[in-house]
């Protein structure tokens, strides 16, 4: 493992643990307080179709996925009606043992509405397009997040929501794109 994975995995586990650790600490937590949202772009796609399928690199890169975020604790995966997007998720949801959950991609509010009404208390990966997952995230309550270029796949964003609040991460995981 690359010393960029080793420490982005690192960090990843030291949140999880702070966050964890912090709710012992401040008592149990009902079902509303404590929702995990994780977003990333779909992994790379094969060139030349209209709804291509993941290349090699992004089928790697949807494997790590699973690693870094833990396949078998999350309770939803959101994908789009894309093949790439589906792909993306397809690991992770394998590995938790559940289907896959079809959302609008150009939709932030409806896949928001889900994530907030269905699985308070979850954890849950939405898989989205460079152009969508921003407005995912700020719906949720991230702030200073940008639109992905049209070569970046490598960002992971962590939304912890306590009741209202907001917690936002950054990492990077997979290979390291622009």
């Amino acid at each position: 493992m690359s010393s960029l994975k080793a420490f982005a995995r690192m960090r990843f586990l030291f949140l999880v643990g702070f966050v964890t650790v912090g709710f012992l600490f401040a008592g149990p937590a009902s079902a509303d307080e404590f929702t995990t949202i994780y977003i990333v772009r779909h992994a790379e796609k094969l060139e030349g179709s209209a709804d291509p399928s993941l290349s090699e690199a992004g089928q790697a890169r949807a494997d790590e996925l699973v690693r870094m975020i833990g396949g078998d604790g999350i309770d939803a995966v959101y994908v789009t009606a894309y093949a790439r997007t589906r792909e993306t998720g397809a690991p992770t949801a394998v590995q938790a043992g559940i289907d896959t959950i079809e959302y609008p991609a150009g939709d932030a509010q409806f896949v928001v509405s889900q994530i907030l009404s269905n699985h308070a208390g979850e954890r849950v990966l939405v898989v989205g397009h460079s152009n969508t997952v921003d407005d995912i995230a700020r719906a949720l309550g991230a702030t200073d997040v940008n639109d992905l270029t049209e070569h970046q796949y490598d960002q992971l964003f962590i939304i912890h929501r306590f009741g209202e609040e907001a917690h936002f991460d950054r990492l990077r995981y997979g290979a390291e794109t622009p």
